[in-house]
């Protein structure tokens, strides 16, 4: 029988045919590689509650990349699951034009699970980078702030949206109240009640006192203020009148007048002043 000697490399370093001790040819020693353990095949989910617990262990927000499970989701572009009020797996795709598609319905939860699934890894849901701690947080970061780019934007600008409307109807509220207040407030001019005449400015009342031709202040009269439509005369004086002209007082400030004008746009006079 021949010999046949397993390689020692301490034994016989510079040999290469046969070994320098016993002769025999030399055979190195087969080396045998580690077998390559495969990747074990990702389960795939069969129910909704699967499918969420995946979810959860990849730290994945299915809403983050449009994706919304047991949800019946109507404003956001995405795919969804969700059961309806027949019991029946509703598997849908809203498309960016507001139409839906369902593309299953019925009680074949494995299937319906399966199909969202499918989406969902193509969508990279399931990936987890190496360097997850190091950039992790800005990438839930990002994922998050997409997630609002759907649903929760869209509810940002509605409520905003009513805020503001809102705003606009007690601005216009306060407007109305206000001019209908200014309205039933007696306005600056020469009035002649009783027997008297009273010029009114800037809220304050003056009386002509016709012994002295001159114009004193005084208390507001209740009958004027009362139905002061009925006893106002006009802003402007009237020549001949039996009062003198208010603008030669010493009360009169001419930037405190309200003039009043018709439709015309020409002042409003009382000839019967």
């Amino acid at each position: 029988m021949d010999k046949k000697m397993v390689y020692r490399p301490d034994l016989a370093e510079d040999a290469t045919e046969f070994c320098p001790l016993c002769g025999a040819p030399v055979a190195p020693e087969e080396k045998s590689e580690p077998e390559a353990i495969p990747a074990q095949p990702e389960t795939a989910p069969r129910t909704v509650e699967e499918l969420l617990a995946l979810c959860a262990s990849f730290e994945a927000d299915p809403a983050a990349y449009h994706f919304y499970i047991g949800e019946d989701e109507k404003d956001a572009v995405g795919y969804g699951l969700f059961v309806d009020e027949f019991g029946d797996y509703v598997f849908y795709h809203n498309h960016r034009n507001q139409q839906r598609s369902i593309r299953y319905k019925g009680r074949d939860e494995a299937y319906a699970v399966g199909e969202l699934y499918r989406r969902m890894k193509e969508a990279r849901v399931f990936y987890r980078p190496v360097s997850r701690q190091e950039e992790g947080g800005e990438r839930r970061h990002h994922h998050s702030h997409s997630g609002r780019s759907g649903r929760q934007r869209r509810k940002a600008r509605r409520i905003r949206w009513a805020v503001a409307i809102g705003a606009a109807v007690v601005v216009c509220c306060v407007a109305a109240v206000v001019l209908r207040w200014r309205a039933l407030q007696p306005k600056d001019g020469y009035y002649h009640c009783q027997g008297r005449y009273y010029y009114l400015q800037q809220h304050q009342w003056y009386a002509y006192d016709s012994v002295m031709d001159n114009w004193e202040k005084t208390d507001a009269n209740p009958t004027i203020v009362a139905n002061h439509q009925a006893y106002y005369r006009s802003i402007y004086y009237w020549e001949g009148s039996p009062v003198s002209d208010f603008r030669d007082s010493g009360y009169y400030d001419s930037g405190n007048v309200d003039v009043d004008v018709d439709v015309t746009g020409e002042p409003i006079t009382d000839p019967n002043l």
